[in-house]
């Protein structure tokens, strides 16, 4: 798996120019296993091993998103919400809204959520059983995250997740 995984960061990065990502979700949080740095010199918070609440994080939303509605109430009711930027999402009503919005579109956005200067866009990874055991993520400074990069970096996730929902369970 993991190598699968890491072969899967290296194309992307080569795609996309961005740091990906790749985390698993641990109870109401999601840890980050694999990390690949892009080429350019962004120094990026997150780091594999580190442990987010699902809120505040692209990755987080985007598996809160496709849980079952009895986990995902679990885990909004026990969420701490605390503001690490002005744009973090402070209330269950926020997060319920954009969790809705993450589940038609198929990805979710942290437009400096969770760090200023920094947008992410990720997907879920689902298993054969459409569960949503990991994430996959593209993150960069958000001077170079335009509308049009996005675009191109939810195409890539999305077929990414696909290709890797079959290593997961």
């Amino acid at each position: 798996g993991r190598n699968t995984i890491g072969r899967e960061l290296d194309v992307l990065v080569d795609t996309l120019g961005e740091t990906m990502n790749y985390v698993r979700r641990q109870g109401g949080n999601v840890i980050y296993i694999a990390k690949k740095e892009s080429p350019h010199s962004m120094r990026i918070s997150t780091t594999v091993g580190m442990s987010l609440p699902m809120y505040c994080s692209a990755v987080g939303k985007a598996i809160l998103a496709y849980l079952p509605p009895e986990e995902q109430d679990a885990i909004i009711s026990a969420t701490d919400f605390r503001n690490l930027t002005d744009n973090t999402l402070d209330s269950e009503e926020t997060l319920r809204a954009e969790l809705k919005k993450i589940r038609s579109q198929g990805f979710a956005l942290d437009s400096e959520e969770l760090e200023y200067g920094l947008t992410c866009v990720a997907a879920p990874i689902l298993n054969t059983q459409k569960y949503p055991v990991a994430a996959i993520s593209c993150s960069g400074p958000s001077t170079r995250m335009t509308p049009e990069k996005i675009g191109i970096c939810q195409n890539e996730l999305r077929l990414s997740a696909a290709r890797l929902s079959h290593i997961v369970s």
